[in-house]
């Protein structure tokens, strides 16, 4: 997957370091306070070496425009856009057939869409019952409740993808540039993970 979602990633990175450059703030391992590293090589072989991990809440902002080529940004936006869509197909069939049970996939749909962060508990119990519910539904009571289950699932899979691909562009990244992953850990941007002490630096 991480050789499909991102469009030449070497030369997107120079676009980064570029940007990062041109803004103000801390570009090497060495210039950051309390750190526990001073060679970047060193730190990147600990994360690989899973003594340390990046984590990185959501930002739609800083992978727009920060870190995202002009492709990845269309794929992303196509990927966010899909819930919409579900939303405003669940309003378009219950208004053709005449069926308002059609208007339950809505506050489902938007339901799959929170329940998307990796911090809802319930986040993978609402992957394995829609997808189940989904399918079971299809080949016994009818479509239609396939249709309005399957709002809430792929609501919340279209979603998680998106946010993977933040995740996967932070992190690859920042484990290839000193300079992006300097600027990212003094702006708060990203954290990093002792796996040892379970500490954030």
């Amino acid at each position: 997957m991480k050789n499909t979602v991102y469009s030449n990633s070497n030369s997107n990175l120079a676009v980064i370091n570029e940007r990062i450059n041109k803004l103000s703030g801390k570009t090497k391992v060495s210039e950051l306070n309390d750190f526990p590293f001073d060679d970047y090589s060193d730190f990147v072989s600990a994360v690989n070496s899973k003594q340390y991990d990046i984590v990185s809440d959501y930002n739609f902002e800083l992978y727009s425009r920060l870190l995202a080529s002009k492709t990845d940004l269309y794929i992303h936006l196509a990927t966010l856009t899909v819930p919409f869509l579900i939303i405003l197909t669940d309003i378009i069939l219950s208004i053709v057939l005449k069926n308002w049970l059609f208007l339950l996939g809505v506050p489902l749909a938007v339901f799959g869409f929170f329940s998307s962060s990796p911090y809802n508990k319930i986040k993978k119990t609402v992957s394995g019952l829609g997808c189940t519910l989904t399918i079971l539904f299809f080949f016994t009571i009818g479509w239609k409740w396939s249709v309005i289950v399957g709002s809430m699932l792929f609501s919340q899979m279209f979603v998680m993808v998106a946010r993977e691909q933040y995740r996967m562009a932070v992190h690859e990244y920042a484990l290839k540039s000193e300079t992006v992953f300097s600027y990212l850990f003094s702006n708060r941007l990203i954290d990093v993970l002792d796996n040892v002490r379970r500490t954030v630096l």
